[in-house]
């Protein structure tokens, strides 16, 4: 839904509940207390700015709490991520996240050409590998013997797979699974927290 349907939404019941006690002598009247006034809608906007302003502390404040006692555990000796993606502005987000909020060095291998070659010469200082299986496209045998390589590769290493094929996120670690943690495109600051706690717990207590 749309920012106009949204604000027309909140605008139209207090436009009916407005005018009920209203003696308006024109349609022109009528307009002033409407949707689409100008003023009104600048207050929606502010609304939602605040809401989402305020969402993103509660979030910011949650995965600061995280840092702290993941920090603290020793996890991540190396602290650096290997991420297999290609480019994109999501991704971006990712990496920015795990650098700011949790202190990570990501190193990003954003060409499926050169995903072996940075596998081998980077997964023995890696502490968590994150690997985004749609930049493997409709390939899913290419995609199967990446994760098969991987996981023989980083056998005590987390791995952790982002895709928009996924219905919701999955951070129940079994050993059947070629990967430890799904997580679902676009991924959200509070999901990412969870994946990488669920990470530093592997990391310090094994499969």
């Amino acid at each position: 839904m749309d920012n106009l349907a949204v604000r027309k939404m909140i605008a139209g019941p207090w436009r009916r509940k407005t005018t009920h006690g209203l003696n308006c002598s024109s349609v022109k009247d009528l307009a002033a207390f409407g949707p689409d006034n100008p003023v009104q809608f600048q207050l929606a906007d502010r609304l939602f700015a605040e809401n989402e302003r305020r969402m993103e502390t509660v979030d910011r404040k949650e995965v600061r709490d995280h840092e702290i006692e993941i920090a603290s555990t020793g996890a991540f000796i190396n602290r650096t991520v290997l991420m297999f993606a290609e480019p994109s502005s999501h991704q971006n987000d990712i990496a920015h996240w795990l650098e700011t909020l949790f202190d990570l060095y990501v190193m990003k291998s954003q060409s499926h050409t050169y995903f072996y070659e940075w596998l081998f010469r980077y997964a023995g200082i890696a502490d968590l590998i994150l690997i985004d299986q749609d930049s493997f496209g409709d390939h899913k045998s290419s995609f199967k013997r990446f994760m098969r390589i991987a996981g023989e590769a980083c056998d005590s290493v987390p791995l952790v797979v982002i895709s928009k094929g996924f219905c919701v996120d999955d951070f129940s670690v079994c050993w059947s699974d070629a990967w430890d943690v799904s997580l679902r495109s676009p991924v959200s600051i509070s999901s990412l927290c969870k994946a990488v706690e669920t990470a530093s717990e592997i990391s310090l207590n094994g499969r």
